[in-house]
């Protein structure tokens, strides 16, 4: 089997094998996971932090270690229209950082005198003459983070810029937030000389979505800044009959994400109710969006971290439920791994997503058990392998607990306790392996290679001086090619590196003097 993808006129292949042994027979109820079918590159999982006071240190491990706790890897923070964003909130940010979480950062208003309400609160929309300004000051804002230890990874452009509250707010129309995007903000941190990415559009449901959406594709400008097309998800969902999956995304490059939810109707709860109703909705969202990333709104509720507010993955003073329900998938769904095919929902009221990490050699199976008895369930794997994998339970009894190891093979069986969320994990690399890194910004080469073996086919090309450069990290190169193409219509070159060290390396692949594609790899011994 080969994978391929497309640049400019250059494509890169990578023979993928795999010892898969014999699949089993599968029978109505069993899951089928299709290692080799891959689906969407996931970002990860995480919350906001928003107006947030701080929080303890055993909180912020149980949040975010991913040996220890649940391991979020997404932090969401408020920027104030002067701005800034308050210290607990930072304080929050850098040791989640320490612990490998994300930050990024959202924008709820631009400064009153720069609206045309002259009001923070109740919607207004920023004014054309004020959008240099704004975007000078989120440049200022990611520089000054950066001094007190915050690597901002992403800024939004805006917070919800369809919805008028009688909170901070800003109202945008989709052509306005594409202009801002495109001819101010984008610009302006790529003049600044920084790498955060942005995030758009943020708007407060999934059915208003693709205006906006629409809009910042298939503007030249803003489809160049904009990494990530965002929702929330208050009052609908990503389904068919509003027009997802929303292929547009993926066909531009970008990645889809959930940026906020929060469930209003489980106040004191910390019971795997609401557990299994935010594990519902991950679900749904990672199948239908399809979205990359999903945020809870809330980390801490509204009442703080001892109160029992409806939102929060916190309450009484300790991790509840929900939150370790998100870290079985954040825990084990590392930012870069891959969704795999699995039947969604093998029996009743069980549903199921699996996914890959090559860079780990994992696999990770997600099953949630919405049913109140026990459920046994059938795994059957099709195009891996793997010796064994762990559960991780959480249900009433249990928070993310690991169970005794299973016997797997190419199909294993377990029995899903009543109301629970279930994550199994299984280990799979052997020997060199070569894979994407996936982060964006290096290249949009998505290649996947398990045998290090370095495929390129060149296209329509004539015959041209042609370059494959390897650089280590420290910029030294470590592998260097040239040659000419012939004068066919394609041809092959095959590249063995597996004489490299472990770890990253930087790949340039240049045509006729012009470098096409610069990507970022990893080596895995």
């Amino acid at each position: 089997m080969r994978l391929k993808l497309i640049t400019n006129n250059l494509m890169i292949l990578c023979v993928v094998v795999f010892f898969t042994g014999f699949v089993s027979k599968t029978s109505a109820g069993d899951c089928t996971v299709k290692f080799e079918d891959r689906q969407q590159r996931m970002s990860g999982f995480g919350g906001s932090t928003a107006w947030a006071g701080g929080l303890a240190d055993n909180l912020i491990t149980g949040l975010f270690s991913p040996t220890e706790g649940c391991g979020l890897t997404l932090v969401r923070m408020r920027i104030a229209p002067n701005g800034t964003t308050g210290s607990g909130e930072i304080n929050i940010a850098k040791k989640a950082q320490a612990l490998g979480a994300s930050i990024w950062a959202a924008p709820w208003s631009p400064p009153a005198n720069w609206k045309d309400n002259n009001n923070v609160n109740k919607g207004g929309s920023l004014l054309p003459a004020h959008y240099q300004d704004w975007a000078d000051r989120l440049v200022s804002y990611v520089k000054n983070l950066q001094t007190q230890g915050v690597d901002l990874k992403w800024i939004s452009a805006q917070n919800e810029p369809n919805w008028t509250a009688d909170y901070e707010s800003c109202r945008y129309t989709p052509e306005q937030l594409a202009t801002f995007v495109g001819d101010y903000l984008g610009p302006s941190l790529e003049k600044a000389g920084l790498k955060t990415g942005i995030i758009a559009p943020e708007v407060i449901n999934w059915g208003s979505l693709k205006p906006f959406g629409d809009a910042i594709l298939n503007s030249p400008n803003a489809v160049k800044y904009c990494d990530v097309i965002a929702s929330h998800s208050y009052g609908d969902e990503p389904t068919s009959s509003r027009g997802f999956p929303y292929n547009l995304v993926r066909e531009k490059g970008k990645e889809l994400w959930e940026t906020e939810y929060g469930f209003d109707q489980f106040a004191g709860n910390e019971t795997m109710t609401p557990g299994i109703a935010i594990a519902k909705q991950m679900h749904g969202q990672i199948v239908n969006g399809p979205v990359s990333a999903y945020h809870t709104w809330w980390i801490i509720p509204a009442d703080g971290v001892n109160g029992t507010a409806s939102n929060g993955l916190v309450m009484r003073g300790k991790v509840i439920q929900r939150g370790y329900v998100m870290g079985n998938y954040s825990r084990f769904v590392r930012p870069g791994s891959y969704r795999v095919t699995a039947n969604e929902k093998p029996s009743d009221k069980v549903y199921v997503t699996a996914y890959r990490n090559d860079s780990l050699g994992q696999l990770t199976i997600v099953a949630i058990n919405e049913n109140t008895s026990a459920t046994e369930q059938k795994f059957v794997l099709d195009g891996i392998s793997v010796p064994t994998v762990t559960p991780w339970e959480t249900s009433d009894a249990v928070k993310l607990t690991a169970r005794s190891p299973v016997t797997a093979g190419t199909s294993f069986s377990w029995t899903l306790p009543a109301k629970s969320v279930v994550s199994f994990v299984g280990l799979y690399t052997t020997g060199t392996s070569v894979i994407p890194d996936g982060c964006a910004r290096y290249s949009p080469v998505n290649v996947d290679c398990r045998n290090a073996l370095l495929r390129i086919e060149l296209r329509d090309q004539g015959e041209k001086k042609t370059s494959l450069k390897i650089f280590d990290l420290k910029g030294e190169t470590v592998k260097s090619v040239s040659f000419t193409t012939g004068k066919g219509n394609g041809e092959f070159r095959n590249f063995d590196l597996s004489s490299l060290p472990g770890g990253f390396y930087i790949v340039k692949l240049g045509i006729a003097d012009r470098n096409i594609s610069t990507s970022k790899i990893f080596v895995a011994k």
